[in-house]
């Protein structure tokens, strides 16, 4: 049994959804990185995509549903969801809304299962918290390309994304890492693959220094917008590819303590 593929990175949409490997998937990527190292040794480089984002050709026969946004228009891509949305871009704003309420709501288990952490303190911290989310609308805007806050997309006009690479670079080693999920229902699948990583971890670092600043705050308040912005925005989260979410400890990068309480 084949797959029919355009590209390279077409296979690997392709055989992740078919068949749901991800080693497939890390073997793909390494054997492209390989042939990319040998092209540019062979002065080949000038044919690898290095330049914006742009969307791969249509396959033949089968035209570009991309640019459709209501759900009469491109039902295949809506085929197996269970949602009233009746955009995509309504969907995928929806999806970015429920990644970061998750993040609140893990972090708010967090906190109270520490028997260390004073709740009086945090509990209005927290509320605090899930105010300003539902006054940013979650940050749902993240994926959502027809948003006006283009500032904080982080996805083009065309709804194509890119990863941002591991957490320890600066940004992302592989050209194939960049998929556009407004495409078709396989590109959709395989975006929610993709990670919004904390490059300050969350677990790790940024909950416990929230507790021991509400510990050690005496008459100091906590500077809850500073711990906001590292737990559900892009000053600290990163969109990732799978290969590329190192699930490795991100202890060189720390808490800026100048920042946990108010000046």
């Amino acid at each position: 049994m084949g797959i029919a593929a355009r590209s390279l990175g077409d296979l690997m949409n392709k055989a992740c959804v078919k068949f749901q490997v991800v080693r497939l998937v890390e073997k793909l990527l390494a054997l492209s990185s390989t042939q990319r190292l040998r092209r540019r040794a062979a002065g080949g480089a000038a044919g690898d995509r290095t330049g914006p984002l742009r969307a791969d050709p249509p396959s033949p026969g089968r035209p570009d549903q991309s640019r459709h946004s209501q759900r009469a228009d491109d039902p295949a891509w809506f085929e197996g969801l269970d949602t009233g949305a009746t955009t995509k871009e309504e969907y995928m704003r929806r999806r970015c809304e429920s990644r970061v309420r998750t993040y609140f709501y893990k972090s708010r288990d967090q906190v109270r299962g520490d028997p260390s952490a004073p709740l009086a303190v945090l509990e209005p911290l927290l509320d605090e918290m899930m105010q300003q989310l539902k006054q940013d609308r979650f940050n749902g805007h993240y994926f959502d390309r027809s948003s006006l806050l283009k500032s904080g997309r982080l996805c083009d006009d065309e709804g194509e994304f890119e990863c941002q690479g591991l957490f320890s670079k600066s940004q992302c080693g592989y050209d194939e890492h960049r998929i556009n999920p407004y495409r078709s229902r396989e590109n959709r699948i395989v975006f929610s693959t993709w990670n919004l990583d904390h490059r300050i971890e969350r677990s790790r670092t940024i909950l416990p220094d929230l507790v021991k600043a509400a510990r050690g705050a005496g008459r100091r308040r906590v500077n809850w917008r500073y711990f906001y912005r590292l737990l559900f925005t892009t000053d600290n989260l990163r969109l990732v590819h799978i290969v590329c979410h190192d699930k490795g400890s991100h202890d060189r990068y720390q808490c800026d303590q100048s920042q946990v309480y108010v000046r």
